[in-house]
């Protein structure tokens, strides 16, 4: 440290940095309810729990539930309405939970929040996600990731 004309440090850049990606695709604004069964590890089944979807990806998205699910839940389906090319549609996926943000108190009609990750995806469904994910990815109010 060197005090003359006045404190300074002399600080070391780093010569290399590393990068690594949280996610490997884009995820866009998506704000639609969903109604989601879930199954837990001992085999039981939770069904008709309410949420909404806060985004989407091809891999994934972050979901808002009336109910917490707690770590014994394993794996959910879900069905969210959905309209591609002016036309209205169903998807249906399967999903596993990756992570649990937690309790946001500030949205009280679905205050629990998870990662999900989308698992099991037919042909069918991937091209219906593809589809939307590529009109989200047009709309600049809903491509922010």
């Amino acid at each position: 440290m060197h005090e003359t004309p006045y404190r300074y440090l002399h600080l070391d850049y780093p010569e290399q940095l590393q990068f690594k990606p949280l996610r490997s695709e884009a995820r866009f604004r998506f704000e639609s309810p969903l109604t989601l069964n879930a199954e837990t590890s001992l085999g039981m089944r939770l069904e008709n729990i309410i949420g909404r979807f806060s985004d989407i990806s091809l891999n994934g998205a972050c979901i808002a539930t009336d109910q917490k699910l707690g770590e014994v839940v394993k794996r959910l389906t879900f069905a969210t309405d959905i309209t591609i090319g002016g036309v209205a549609q169903t998807l249906e996926l399967a999903a596993e939970i990756k992570r649990d943000f937690g309790r946001d108190d500030e949205q009280p009609d679905h205050p629990h929040n998870y990662g999900i990750a989308f698992v099991d995806i037919t042909p069918e469904q991937q091209m219906r996600l593809m589809a939307l994910c590529y009109e989200l990815s047009n709309d600049p109010a809903t491509n922010f990731f």
